[in-house]
Parts: C-alpha cells; structure tokens; sequence
C-alpha cells in the first residue's frame, strides 16, 4: 500500500522499542508492516467497522481510514468512517 514506511522510524521513531529490530532494515519493515497492518487482513468475511479518525492525528494519516474504507468496499465488506 503506499504510504510512508515508518515501523519504528520517521514519524514512529519514538515508538522503535515496540517494534524491535525488525524495524532496522527497509525490507525487514516492510515485511512487518505486511504483517502488522490491518489493511491485509480485510476480506468480505469480516464483520461490519467503524473507523473512527479526527483530522488532528499528526501520527495516522487520513488517508488511512480513506483506503481502508474503499479496500473493504472493493471486497463486498461493511466498512464507514
């Protein structure tokens, strides 16, 4: 998905203790970003979301919820924000 790659670096730099050494390498973060993220894990199966995001998150972008919406859509899932 595009995106900034910002697993424990760039605007989530103070939070690199929680993602631990994978976030030392570009391929190991996106790798974890992979698995991490939940915009794979939406399939038509899954249950009705909500997302809930105010435009003063200086950490999570718009964008975000905006593709999560369309992605979960574009299977046939209930999806609002």
């Amino acid at each position: 998905m595009p995106g900034e790659d910002a697993v424990g670096v760039g605007t989530l730099e103070k939070f690199k203790p929680a993602f631990g050494p994978r976030s030392d390498t570009s391929e190991e973060r996106q790798k974890y970003g992979k698995e991490i993220s939940p915009i794979y894990f939406v399939t038509s199966q899954m249950p009705p979301t909500l997302i809930v995001h105010g435009d003063a998150d200086k950490l999570v972008p718009m964008q975000q919820a905006e593709i999560f919406v369309k992605r979960a859509s574009d299977v046939g899932a209930t999806a609002s924000s």
